[in-house]
């Protein structure tokens, strides 16, 4: 069985050649326990769309947004404001970011705000261990680690 990007290529062909992003199972399955709407979970997916670094800022427009989205601006301004409230992001203002950062250089003429998408992985986090695909991968990994182990000892 393949893994990986073949076996994601195999599945998805020149549908993937655009671009991907790689979004946790547990922001699905977590959307109710985070008070997540249906349109805000596409609009937190497309803020994500651009966030490829751990330390980097996404800075995608409302504009850029509800153009993807076919929905007004203002849809997309107010899920973004209810995400900043629900803590999912945190909401920077370009003129906070230090002149050294390297998110500030890639920056379009106009950006005003940026957003950081830590709330949620730490919220992510914290729920992650007590998810049922967690705790059995967990027990899978520990087993085989146990094998590996069994097979290397003298």
């Amino acid at each position: 069985m393949q893994r990986g990007k073949a076996a994601q290529s195999d599945k998805w062909g020149d549908a993937l050649t655009p671009g991907f992003q790689i979004l946790p199972d547990l922001v699905l399955k977590a959307q109710g326990t985070l008070g997540l709407s249906c349109v805000e979970v596409i609009v937190l997916e497309n803020v994500l769309m651009n966030w490829w670094v751990r330390d980097a800022l996404s800075f995608p427009t409302a504009r850029t947004i509800s153009r993807r989205m076919g929905t007004s601006e203002r849809t997309v301004r107010r899920s973004l404001k209810r995400l900043v409230n629900k803590r999912i992001l945190k909401k920077v203002c370009r003129g906070e970011l230090d002149s050294g950062d390297p998110t500030r250089k890639k920056l379009p003429p106009g950006t005003r705000f940026l957003y950081d998408p830590s709330p949620l992985v730490r919220r992510l986090c914290a729920m992650a261990p007590h998810d049922d695909a967690y705790k059995k991968r967990a027990k899978e990994n520990s087993d085989q680690l146990q094998r590996n182990i069994d097979t290397t000892a003298p």
